[in-house]
C-alpha cells in the first residue's frame, strides 16, 4: 500500500522544504511503509499537480494543510475522487487539527488527524491496509483521527 504525502502549492514563507511532511515520511518508512513525499510549492499548474499525484499511483494521499493554501485544495480532492474513488483522502496539518469537520465536510477528505501525525498516520495506513486486504475499508464521514494521548487523558 503507498502513501503520498502532499504539501499542496501557495504562496512560500520561507525558501526551506516542509519539514512537517518530511519527518512524517520519514518515520513511516522507519516502519517499512511505502511513502513518497510532493512538495508543490512551486508547482506551476493545479493540472501538473494532479497529474503527479496520478502517477504515484498511491492508495492513500495524505495533505498538510495550512488554511492559506487551502484554495487549491477542494479542487484537487475532487479531481482525484473523480479520478479513482478508492483512493483515501486524509487532511493533516494545522488547518485540520483547528477545523476538521471542514476538512471532512467541505474539502472531500475522508479523514482528518489531529495534532501529530508520525505515529497516528503509520497507524492508519495498517488499518487501512488491513480493511482494503478483507475489502471491508469503506470511508464513512464523519471520521476524525486523534492522537491517542488525547484520547487517554
Amino acid at each position: 500500500m503507498k502513501t503520498l504525502l502532499v504539501y499542496p502549492r501557495g504562496w512560500a514563507i520561507f525558501n526551506s522544504p516542509p519539514l512537517g511532511i518530511a519527518y512524517i515520511a520519514a518515520y513511516m518508512r522507519e516502519k517499512g511503509l511505502d511513502v513518497e513525499l510532493f512538495d508543490a510549492t512551486f508547482a506551476p499548474s493545479l493540472e501538473q499537480i494532479f497529474e503527479r499525484i496520478k502517477k504515484s499511483n498511491a492508495d492513500i494521499v495524505a495533505f498538510s494543510l495550512l488554511t492559506r493554501l487551502l484554495r487549491d485544495v477542494r479542487v484537487l480532492t475532487k479531481k482525484i475522487k473523480e479520478y479513482r474513488k478508492d483512493i483515501v483522502l486524509v487532511a493533516g496539518g494545522p488547518h485540520a487539527t483547528a477545523l476538521p469537520e471542514e476538512c471532512l465536510s467541505d474539502y472531500n477528505f475522508d479523514i482528518a488527524v489531529i495534532g501529530e501525525g508520525e505515529e497516528t498516520l503509520t497507524e492508519l495506513v495498517h488499518v487501512i491496509e488491513t480493511q482494503k486486504e478483507q475489502s471491508s475499508f469503506v470511508p464513512q464521514k464523519p471520521k476524525v483521527s486523534v492522537e491517542k494521548e488525547k484520547l487517554e487523558k
